[in-house]
Parts: C-alpha cells; structure tokens; sequence
C-alpha cells in the first residue's frame, strides 16, 4: 500500500579538518638560538616569552648610541647657551643680525641631532626586545623548526602555534546543489576516529566554481572545546535538506524489476496484475 513521506535529501562533501588560528613564529633579529623552552605538544599562552636569540653584537651598539645620544645632548646644550648669549649681544647691537642667524641654524642642527640620536637608539632597543621569542597566539605547539645553538636569520621560521580550539572543514560541492545551502545552516561531520557524529555549521560558500571542476567551495566550521579533535583528520560532512512536499511511497521489497523494467505486482479482482 503506498503511504506518504517526506524524502531528504543529503549533500555530502569530505576533507581534512584544518585549523584556521595558525600562526609561525619566526625571528626578527638574526643571530644564534640560545634556548628554545617549548617542545611539540606543549601548550603555550599569548604573549609567553618561548626562547631567546643571542645577539651580543647588539649590546656593544646600544651602548655605542647611548653614548652618541648623550654627546648630541651636550651639545644641544652649548649651542642653546650660546644662542641665548647672542640674543643678548643683538639686543645690544654688539652682533650683527646674520651672526644671530647663524647661531639659531647651529641650535637647529643641533637638536636635529639630538632626535636622530634618540631614533636611532630606539630602533636598536626594539631591536633588542626582538631577541625574545615571544608566542603571538595561545595554542600548542605543532612543529619546531631549528633547534638551540643553530644559527637564525631574520624572518626564519623558528615554531609553528595551532589553536585547536575551533577546526574547520573545507570541501566542494557540486554546482547542482549549492543553490539549495546558505551559510548558518547545520552540519553533521563524521570524523574518523569517532563512533559519535559532530554537528557544525557551515560558515562560507565560495563565489565562484573552481575551473575545470564544475564545483563549489564551502567551509564548515566545527567547534572543538575538549579538543578532542586534531588539524588533518579526515571527516565527512552531511548537509540534510528536509523535503517540504510529501510524497507517494512504496518499501523497496515490493518493487521488481525484468529486463529493466521496475514493476509491483497488486491484486486487482482477484489476480495478480
């Protein structure tokens, strides 16, 4: 007997699990890795001091600016003594106006001096300050690339720091089916490893079908509290679209099939037709 039910449909798409919260730690100052206090796996905060670079070349230079600065402020100084000196004696008409000039272009010069001295200080400190590896993010730590003793140069990768605590699936969709999702709709993920499915989300569709490919790009975001999950293992997401129309149905033992065609058999005045 036929009965009405509601058909879903499903739209399925699978992938690794990325993290999307990954940042790599790489050195600002070249020079030799002194010591590295995290190993992979350990869990660090944001802002954590995680090793240090020597750079004994650049102490010698900031006591070198330091001395530079405190001899422009010297003579800042002089030239401010005698500048005031030689307003007194143009006020007096003892010199003339273009020896007042000049002594104000020597000030000039001077505290011109002095600013360039304190700039040049501060880019050395912060120079300095870039010696301390210091974590950008909270997370663990995936991967080491040098190890102590071994010798940096700038911008050198040094740790890699995953945030594990939201993970997200990218996947491709047929372009027959992407009409029918839009973003904030639920998701069922599968991850293999785990008997429960998860429910995530799926936050982003792509604007545009990959060339050659004839699919679409989606992006489901599934949270990861307990950090039960971890970044490349394989899931299989499920987008189910409930039908809103019912529909005749019959169980699939009562259809038949000869030579490709499906049949049911059913009483009519009492033979089967």
């Amino acid at each position: 007997r036929p009965a009405l039910a509601q058909l879903s449909e499903v739209i399925e798409c699978s992938g690794p699990l990325v993290a999307p919260n990954t940042a790599v730690l790489r050195a600002k100052a070249s020079g030799t890795l002194l010591a590295l206090d995290v190993a992979e796996g350990a869990r660090v905060r944001a802002g954590q001091a995680l090793g240090r670079i020597d750079m004994a070349e650049l102490g010698s230079r900031i006591a070198e600016r330091n001395a530079n600065l405190e001899s422009a402020r010297a003579t800042v100084l002089q030239a401010e003594r005698s500048h005031a000196s030689n307003e007194r004696l143009a006020a007096q008409n003892f010199i003339s106006g273009t020896a007042l000039d000049n002594s104000r272009a020597t000030l000039d010069t001077a505290r011109a001096a002095l600013s360039a001295a304190q700039a040049s200080l501060a880019t050395t400190q912060v120079a300095q300050r870039d010696a301390s590896l210091v974590a950008p993010i909270a997370g663990i730590v995936a991967r080491r690339h040098v190890l102590p003793g071994e010798k940096v140069a700038i911008e050198q990768q040094v740790l890699t720091l995953v945030d594990l605590a939201r993970l997200e699936l990218a996947g491709n969709v047929g372009t027959h089916a992407v009409a029918r999702l839009q973003p904030g709709m639920p998701v069922q993920i599968k991850v293999e490893g785990l008997d429960t499915p998860l429910t995530g989300e799926l936050a982003r569709i792509a604007p545009a079908a990959e060339a050659g490919t004839r699919s679409i790009g989606v992006t489901v975001v599934v949270a990861n509290p307990g950090e039960r999950l971890r970044a490349g293992q394989y899931a299989l997401a499920r987008v189910v679209l409930t039908d809103p129309q019912p529909r005749l149905v019959l169980p699939l033992a009562a259809l038949g099939s000869t030579s490709g065609q499906s049949f049911v058999w059913l009483i009519d005045k009492g033979l089967l037709a």
